[in-house]
């Protein structure tokens, strides 16, 4: 681990790793929340923003910076439930699940 930065709720921590791995944590569980990939490696420096313990930034080697937002499970959910594509089966498929009503004349 090459930095640690902990949040202003006192819930919340990120570290980061040489390989440029972030991981964000549950401080009173110890749950890891998520994983992140930094594009720049080595990390050196982590930060939260103080009024909002949603976003961070990371620094790397030869001064990259990323800004980086965390989604909370919930809004993971809605987004993706409000944003999936679901394709209509084909007629092969239909008759290969056996999902009804089959194609037109079968």
């Amino acid at each position: 681990v090459r930095a640690v930065a902990l949040a202003d709720d006192g819930v919340s921590a990120i570290s980061a790793a040489d390989n440029g791995e972030i991981i964000w944590w549950n401080v009173n569980t110890g749950e890891e929340l998520q994983r992140f990939q930094a594009a720049g490696a080595p990390l050196f420096s982590l930060a939260f923003n103080p009024s909002a313990a949603t976003f961070f930034i990371s620094g790397a080697e030869g001064g990259y910076v990323e800004v980086w937002r965390i989604f909370p499970l919930s809004e993971l959910t809605t987004w993706t439930q409000n944003n999936r594509y679901i394709r209509a089966l084909s007629c092969q498929e239909r008759l290969l699940y056996q999902v009804e009503p089959y194609c037109d004349g079968q």
